[in-house]
């Protein structure tokens, strides 16, 4: 249920975002509105993540390890077309 649930929320939040501010780009986030809507994102992409390995590793039977090897590749698509600069900003920023 969640692991449906998420994507719909996320898809919505940047749906609301990109309507109220013109554009969901990270680098415009410098006012407390447009920092609630980057958050939304962040925690609804988590929880999906979240929501997808434990589909994968519990109810489908599949275990936590191969769980992460089958789902954790799947942002790699995203990462590499963006040059992997937002991978490289979330975990080098202070």
């Amino acid at each position: 249920m969640f692991a449906t649930a998420f994507p719909l929320a996320l898809a919505l939040d940047f749906l609301i975002w990109r309507r109220t501010e013109g554009t969901p780009a990270v680098e415009t986030v410098a006012d407390g509105r447009r920092e609630v809507f980057h958050w939304t994102v962040v925690m609804a992409t988590f929880a999906l993540g979240a929501a997808v390995g434990d589909l994968t590793a519990a109810s489908l039977g599949r275990g936590y390890l191969l769980s992460g090897l089958l789902t954790g590749p799947a942002s790699a698509p995203s990462a590499a077309a963006s040059g992997w600069a937002p991978v490289r900003s979330a975990w080098s920023s202070p």
